[in-house]
């Protein structure tokens, strides 16, 4: 699973004790992009040379639906 970060610092902990992915949620991605998946997923980072920021792929397998993410600076 892909779960945001919880404010008890000892929930993170066991989080990703369970092999569940951790992040903290981006403000600045639209409402359509799912950030948190509970289901069977996949993510794949993506850095393109030349620039700063790296971006990614969500794969969500249980819905089949893709998301990508790219910040071109």
């Amino acid at each position: 699973m892909r779960l945001p970060s919880p404010d008890d610092p000892g929930k993170s902990w066991q989080y990703r004790e369970a092999e569940h992915e951790v992040f903290v949620p981006d403000p600045s991605t639209p409402d359509w992009y799912k950030q948190e998946i509970r289901g069977p997923a996949r993510r794949y980072i993506i850095r393109p040379k030349g620039y700063h920021y790296p971006g990614e792929v969500l794969v969500d397998d249980e819905e089949n639906f893709v998301f990508v993410q790219l910040c071109f600076s």
